[in-house]
């Protein structure tokens, strides 16, 4: 990321423009306004103090982003080691792996106000959570946990225009029948982390239900990639990765 800007702001080019020439510059301005050329004036040196401090600030901001990368891509890593994203139980250490990997990540920062942001528009696909619920459901709905069930993509889809949530889980029944059910509502912003929804319909199938439940999560860490959000006691995990748009 950091690639192409490091040799142009290197404190070795600084040390090509020296007070004493900017001084001798700025003086040559001086008494050629005095002259009978006058208004041709030279244009006036940037002080390397100047340079020098634009030029950490571009550093301090590219080796910022490649510590967010290299943050991101070690939790990253770690999941792969979960089993099934959390729903199955994973080798000893691997939980404790991803919680130190994720609070690296949250200490990043990422996007101010994430609950609010522009960036928590579309649809994230879940690649591992801690939730009790949903481990217990093996999914959105708990037809999940029927046993010969596979659980397959889990996402949830955030309209902030419509202020809409939807969370969706593909389930394959005897391992090989399809079946994708959903929770759908509406959600409202509480401070700049906490989201709460309120799910009113629930599909399974073709079929419509209506359905009455209310939650809410905190975002604690949002990228234009990755979204981290926790119970509201801090104690449960989600992480997201935000899908692609589709192509027209």
């Amino acid at each position: 990321m950091g690639m192409a800007f490091h040799f142009s702001f290197a404190p070795s080019n600084v040390r090509l423009l020296p007070p004493l020439r900017v001084a001798h510059a700025d003086a040559f301005c001086r008494s050629a306004s005095t002259g009978p050329s006058s208004s041709r004036r030279l244009p006036r040196r940037a002080h390397p103090k100047t340079v020098f401090e634009g030029s950490v600030s571009i550093i301090r901001i590219v080796c910022k982003d490649k510590d967010i990368e290299e943050s991101e891509s070690r939790l990253m890593d770690a999941i792969k080691k979960s089993n099934d994203r959390g729903f199955g139980r994973s080798a000893p250490g691997v939980d404790e792996e991803i919680a130190a990997a994720a609070r690296a990540v949250e200490a990043m920062k990422g996007t101010t106000s994430p609950a609010r942001s522009k960036g928590m528009q579309g649809v994230w696909s879940l690649v591992y959570t801690t939730s009790p619920a949903m481990l217990k459901n093996k999914g959105v709905t708990g037809f999940g946990a029927i046993p010969g069930t596979r659980v397959g993509r889990v996402a949830q889809t955030i309209d902030m225009v419509r202020k809409e949530i939807r969370t969706c889980e593909k389930l394959f029944f005897l391992a090989c029948i399809p079946s994708t059910n959903s929770i759908q509502g509406t959600l409202e912003w509480r401070g700049d982390q906490r989201t709460e929804f309120q799910y009113e319909h629930a599909m399974f199938g073709p079929f419509k239900l209506v359905a009455n439940m209310r939650g809410a999560f905190d975002t604690t860490y949002l990228s234009s990639s990755l979204r981290i959000s926790r119970s509201t006691s801090g104690q449960h995990i989600f992480v997201f990765v935000k899908e692609p748009l589709p192509s027209r």
